[in-house]
C-alpha cells in the first residue's frame, strides 16, 4: 500500500540550519509585521496585549537573537503562553513558519538559562512512564473515593495549583484493554497492513479509543501492528524548548516503525502534527516516516468501501470540536464530519472554535489553568446551549480539557473520539 500523502504548507517543511539562533533570526525576518495574524491568535484575542500576539512574539525573538533583549521572566511568559495553535501560520501571507519559530524561541530561552516550569517537567516525565502513570491513576481513583480532592481544595491545590488541577481535570479510563498486534483477520498482504502509534497520554488515559480503533480497522480487513519499541512523539519536549530530546524520540520512532510503506496511524491530532514534522527532526529516515503519517479518522474515511459492514443507527446529537492541530497542521480537516456522516440517524453539529483554541495545548490546561479555562469558556457555553449527547474530539488533550470543564454538570455529554462512535455503530453487526 502506498503511504498516505499529505501536502503540508510550505512553511512547515523548511529544513533547519545548523545554528538554531541564526535559523530563528532567519525565520523572524520573514515577518513583515502586517498584523493580519492578530485577529486569529487566541491569546491576543483574549487580552489584546501585543506581546501575546504572533507579531509581538516574533519581535521578542528578534530581540533575543540580536542580543538586545535579556532572557527575562516577562519574555519567557509571553513565549510560553503561546498555545501553538498555528492559526497565525495558516493565514500568514509571507508564509512565516511560526510553529518552528516559537519552538526555536523557547529553545533560545532555555539555552540562556531559563528553566522549564517544574510542573511542565514533571508532567512530561510522568506522561512517558506507563508504570508510574498506572500507579497515579490508581491513587487518583482512591483520592476520589476518599474525597481527598476536597482536602486538596482546602490546601489550596485547586484550581490554580497544577497538582489540584490534575485532580480536577484528569479522568480515569472507563475501561482498560491491553493493546496487542492484531491477528491478520481477513488481511490480504502488505497492502492491508497498518501501524498504530499509541502516544503517551492516549495509552494511559484513553485506551478505549485505541481498542476501538483496532477493532474498526480489523473489521475493514486491516492487520494492525503496534510496535513495542515506540516512544513519545516528542511534542512536549519540542514545544517546551528541548529540541534535542524531541530529535532523539524521532530517531527512536523511525527505527521502531521501520522503513516499510505501511501507513502510520494515530488517534491524537497533536501527535500526528509532530510526527508529520519528523522530516526536519530526524535526518535519518524522518522524511520517509512523515510521509506515512495520517490521522486514523482520515485514513478510515478515505478507505471505507461499499463492501464493509453496514453501520447501525446511533441516535442523538454529536457536536464536533475540531482541534487546532487537525484544523491548521494536518490535511483533511473535514475527515471527522465525513466519517460520522456515514452513521445513520446521527445528528451532527459543528462546534465553533471560540477564541480559536480550547487552551489544552499540551500541558497548558494543567500549568496555565486561568488562560486555558478562559479560552475554553465560549466553547463550553456553546455545548451547554446545544445540549448534545456527544462531544466528538480527535485529540486527547482537548478532550480531557473540555471534559474537565463540564465535569461539574449534572448530566454532561459524553466526550469521545470519532472512531469510538464508529465502533459503537458497528457493535450490532459484530
Amino acid at each position: 500500500m502506498d503511504p498516505p500523502t499529505a501536502t503540508k504548507p510550505q512553511s512547515t517543511v523548511r529544513k533547519s540550519s545548523g545554528n538554531p539562533s541564526a535559523r530563528a533570526r532567519e525565520i523572524a525576518d520573514l515577518c513583515v509585521k502586517c498584523g493580519l495574524c492578530l485577529p486569529h491568535c487566541p491569546t491576543y484575542r483574549l487580552n489584546g496585549i501585543e506581546g501575546e500576539s504572533p507579531r509581538g512574539r516574533i519581535s521578542l525573538i528578534q530581540g533575543l537573537t540580536d542580543g538586545v533583549l535579556p532572557a527575562s521572566d516577562r519574555i519567557a511568559e509571553h513565549l510560553d503562553n503561546c498555545t501553538g495553535c498555528l492559526s497565525c501560520q495558516a493565514v500568514c501571507p509571507a508564509n512565516v513558519p511560526y510553529g518552528e519559530l516559537i519552538d526555536l524561541g523557547r529553545a533560545e530561552m532555555r539555552r540562556r538559562g531559563r528553566k522549564r516550569r517544574v510542573a511542565a517537567r514533571v508532567l512530561t516525565v510522568l506522561s512517558r512512564s506507563r508504570f508510574v502513570t498506572g500507579i497515579l491513576l490508581g491513587l487518583l481513583r482512591a483520592a476520589r473515593h476518599l474525597r481527598i480532592d476536597r482536602l486538596a481544595l482546602r490546601l489550596g491545590l485547586a484550581p490554580d495549583h497544577w497538582l489540584g488541577r490534575v485532580l480536577g481535570s484528569l479522568h480515569t479510563p472507563k475501561r482498560n484493554a491491553a493493546l496487542r498486534p492484531s491477528v491478520n483477520r481477513g488481511a490480504r498482504g502488505e497492502d492491508r497492513q497498518v501501524m498504530l502509534f499509541t502516544g503517551c497520554v492516549s495509552r494511559s488515559l484513553d485506551p478505549a479509543t485505541l481498542t476501538d480503533t483496532t477493532r474498526v480497522l480489523e473489521r475493514m480487513g486491516y492487520a494492525v501492528n503496534v510496535p513495542g519499541a515506540q516512544v513519545c512523539c516528542g511534542a512536549l519536549d519540542l514545544h517546551d524548548g528541548d529540541p534535542g530530546k524531541a530529535r532523539g524520540n524521532a530517531a527512536e520512532n523511525c527505527v521502531a516503525f521501520g522503513t516499510g510503506g505501511q501507513p502510520i496511524l494515530t488517534v491524537a491530532s497533536g501527535c500526528a502534527a509532530t510526527l508529520a514534522e519528523y522530516d526536519r527532526l530526524s535526518p535519518q529516515g524522518g522524511e520517509r516516516f512523515s510521509c506515512r503519517v495520517a490521522s486514523v479518522e482520515a485514513f478510515i474515511e478515505e478507505h471505507w468501501t461499499a463492501d464493509l459492514p453496514v453501520l447501525e443507527p446511533v441516535t442523538g446529537r454529536a457536536m464536533i470540536f475540531e482541534p487546532c492541530t487537525a484544523r491548521n497542521a494536518l490535511p483533511r480537516s473535514d475527515a471527522t464530519r465525513k466519517l460520522l456522516e456515514r452513521i445513520p440517524a446521527l445528528d451532527i453539529v459543528g462546534l465553533g472554535s471560540g477564541l480559536g483554541c480550547c487552551g489544552a495545548a499540551g500541558h497548558h490546561f494543567l500549568t496555565r489553568p486561568g488562560q486555558a479555562d478562559a479560552l475554553a469558556a465560549p466553547i463550553v457555553r456553546e455545548i451547554a446551549d446545544c445540549a448534545p449527547e456527544y462531544v466528538v474530539v480527535s485529540n486527547v488533550g482537548c478532550a480531557l480539557h473540555i471534559g474537565g470543564m463540564m465535569s461539574g454538570w449534572p448530566d454532561p455529554p459524553e466526550v469521545l473520539h470519532p472512531i469510538s462512535l464508529i465502533a459503537r455503530s458497528l457493535a450490532d453487526s459484530d
